[in-house]
């Protein structure tokens, strides 16, 4: 079982690899980790030479705070769009192309198929992650000396990359579903899009995923508590291991074309 998994996780990072997945997502990661903290920095700066003289802009005080703001910003608005297109192909792809019946004529179960390309988009998530956090965090050092504290840095990260995850878990589900990247990519932005109008709602937003890419910020400001995200994490938790255990149930059920 264990060393089917592991041929299908090795398989899917060739592919990522191959296809250049990794690279676009490495890239944008990396532009993040690098930019965001250098904009916050320098954009008062930069604002001030490319306007006309005389002309004044109010820009936010340069701060690691305000570095991190930015960042999760780009993460939330940038590296999550990005990462739903380049996730959206991991069933899609299989059925579009129909390279799925290789793996099944192998005699791999569906459900291991479905395990191993959530373990394979959540390797190289983390992977691109972990590079703009490292990235990040040298540029706030050299600017701010790192005023904020690594539970504090660990954790925000953490419920971001949960949301991450939440995305995977929708994506392969969807592909499955659909079977097309195209409607895969489409009803992933749609429901997003769902959350965030959903969460105008107060009450309604504490247990929502999507919440999880502003209270990362909140968390870092010291506005709000772990406990004021454990709702929504756990929810959001919960949600990824349905979405995989339907997409197996749907993927066995799923009359594969020859």
């Amino acid at each position: 079982m264990l060393r089917n998994m592991a041929t299908i996780i090795k398989k899917e990072l060739i592919e990522s690899i191959r296809k250049y997945r990794l690279f676009i997502l490495m890239a944008v990661f990396i532009f993040i980790g690098f930019m965001s903290p250098i904009g916050t920095k320098y954009l008062g700066e930069i604002m001030s030479m490319l306007l006309p003289e005389g002309y004044e802009i109010k820009v936010r005080q340069a701060s690691e705070v305000e570095a991190y703001f930015q960042f999760f910003k780009n993460i939330s608005q940038l590296g999550m769009v990005v990462f739903i297109v380049v996730s959206s192909g991991l069933m899609a792809d299989e059925f579009e192309k129909k390279t799925i019946v290789c793996l099944l004529t192998k005699g791999v179960s569906r459900s291991k198929i479905i395990i191993s390309k959530f373990i394979a988009g959540a390797l190289e998530l983390l992977f691109c992650y972990i590079t703009a956090v490292i990235i990040f965090r040298y540029y706030t050092g050299v600017f701010w000396s790192n005023q904020v504290e690594i539970a504090t840095l660990l954790y925000s990260n953490l419920i971001v990359f949960e949301y991450g995850l939440l995305i995977l878990g929708l994506n392969i589900f969807l592909g499955t579903k659909f079977g097309t990247k195209l409607a895969t990519v489409t009803s992933c932005i749609f429901i997003n899009i769902l959350q965030i109008l959903m969460s105008i709602h107060p009450t309604i937003a504490k247990y929502l995923p999507v919440s999880l890419l502003s209270n990362c910020v909140y968390i870092v400001e010291q506005k709000k508590t772990v406990s004021d995200t454990v709702a929504a994490v756990v929810i959001s938790m919960l949600i990824t291991i349905l979405l995989l255990v339907i997409s197996i149930k749907a993927f066995k059920e799923k009359e594969i074309e020859q």
